[in-house]
């Protein structure tokens, strides 16, 4: 067994260093293994020309050294082609990207928040999750909807309204889905009734602004469904394509549907 504190000194080579470097410092190490320690040592590092990495690799090396040189170095450098080979595949099964609605500056481009909405609601084949605080919606987001119930994707939208926040929305929230959208999506509301209180009585928001595609594509935002939010506000998301968290969300909110904490309202 591996000691806990070499696998994460493994880990965290293969998660914070290119694939190639990783993989490049694996076979070093497995060309080296019938060698003398210190030799060995020495020919790993200098193969390294990036200071930092030969930094890590070597204490790596030391503390393989000192607590199971007995497995031999041939199984280190199977560990750490395996875990280089483990992270790339995570993150070619999941992708994330940054969004961003507000002012523009130097730096890495990101994503507008308007086109990761978009990209969500095009991208839904079988189920669409929509959840917000506030809605009303733009016109192209409107198109897009409809396009998406009109090539059968099952909408669902659950968002906040005047009858259920205690006053934290002054307008109809369901009416300003416009008829379109009203007549083709599932919508739910949190009913009062079934939400936290503070001291003083106030109760608790729907603040929670998310879209979810069939359980692969998961955008997360600050942003509620409006224009404003989607093109002149400051607000900052994530856009997340693959892996587990599309899917654990979709199911959370089901759970929520199934077990009556959002309530299906009458169209």
């Amino acid at each position: 067994m591996i000691p806990d504190r070499i696998a994460s000194r493994i880990s965290d080579l293969a998660r914070t260093r290119p694939e190639d470097v990783v993989r490049g410092v694996a076979r070093t190490i497995e060309t080296t293994a019938d060698l003398a320690w210190s030799q060995a040592r020495t020919i790993v590092l200098q193969s390294i020309p990036q200071a930092d990495v030969r930094t890590d690799v070597g204490r790596l090396l030391d503390d393989w050294q000192a607590e199971v040189p007995q497995h031999g170095r041939q199984l280190l450098a199977w560990a750490l082609a395996a875990a280089a080979v483990a992270v790339q595949t995570t993150r070619q099964e999941q992708a994330t990207s940054l969004v961003w609605t507000g002012p523009r500056v130097d730096g890495p481009a990101l994503r507008r928040t308007d086109q990761a909405l978009q990209e969500v609601i095009l991208t839904a084949r079988q189920d669409l999750l929509l959840v917000s605080f506030a809605v009303y919606l733009t016109p192209h987001i409107v198109q897009a909807l409809v396009e998406a119930a009109m090539r059968g994707v099952r909408i669902r939208i659950a968002l906040e309204t005047p009858t259920e926040s205690a006053g934290r929305i002054d307008y109809d929230t369901v009416r300003s889905l416009g008829p379109e959208i009203i007549q083709r999506a599932q919508l739910y509301l949190w009913p009062a009734s079934l939400r936290g209180r503070d001291p003083q009585g106030n109760l608790g928001a729907m603040h929670a602004k998310c879209a979810v595609a069939d359980r692969h594509l998961l955008f997360i935002s600050s942003a509620n469904l409006t224009g404003y939010a989607l093109t002149i506000n400051m607000e900052l998301g994530v856009l997340i394509r693959g892996g587990p968290l599309p899917g654990d969300v979709m199911t959370h909110y089901e759970r929520l549907i199934e077990q009556g904490v959002l309530r299906r309202i009458d169209q």
